[in-house]
């Protein structure tokens, strides 16, 4: 299986890790943005988001990272990171799109006013939108704090394809400068995923 990857990319990360624990090797096809290679026309043609992750397994291209992650967990449904259940799949489903919805893009907008904005020359951080993303964070980070209080997994007791995705992105709050501080259970949560064997390789 090919991994169209940017190393650095959290979104490349969510499927490392989830083909890690499956067991999947993957071909990595990394790509370097600075020098457009995500936007060559074979690429392109692979992924018209010019973006990245992208994998192709036996002919089929996928992008979108969730939904990378999903399809390599139902590739091995014995490993059971995601529930076999409708309901327990529908939780799971549940909260990446919480994630993508309300979590994923005010990080990806703080990502981009504090780190990437001075790397690319574009001047300092704009107060306003700094501002605006961490009102959302600050709104719904407490929501994902809630569910990790009394439990080790953000579906319970099983770890899941919704710690993948949700980890990595939580993950990069220290990049963006998000303060965890206030948030123990996240931080606890956090700790375990990164003792995981295929989170440290």
């Amino acid at each position: 299986m090919k991994l169209w990857d940017v190393p650095v990319s959290g979104n490349c990360k969510k499927v490392r890790i989830a083909a890690r624990e499956l067991g999947i090797e993957l071909e990595r096809m990394s790509l370097d943005p600075s020098k457009g290679e995500n936007q060559r026309p074979e690429y392109v043609e692979k992924n018209p988001m010019g973006k990245v992750p992208t994998i192709e397994d036996d002919g089929f291209v996928l992008w979108e990272s969730a939904a990378i992650v999903v399809y390599l967990a139902k590739k091995l449904p014995a490993k059971r990171l995601l529930p076999a259940d409708p309901r327990g799949e529908a939780d799971a489903l549940r909260w990446l799109f919480w994630g993508a919805s309300h979590v994923g893009p005010n990080v990806q907008r703080l990502g981009q006013e504090r780190v990437y904005k001075a790397r690319l020359g574009g001047g300092p951080p704009d107060p306003a939108i700094v501002a605006a993303a961490e009102k959302e964070l600050a709104r719904f980070v407490p929501v994902l704090e809630q569910q990790l209080a009394s439990q080790p997994h953000v579906l319970g007791r099983d770890y899941s394809v919704a710690d993948i995705v949700l980890g990595c992105t939580f993950d990069s709050a220290r990049m963006v400068q998000y303060d965890l501080a206030p948030f123990p259970a996240i931080r606890a949560w956090l700790e375990r995923l990164q003792a995981r064997p295929a989170w440290r390789e």
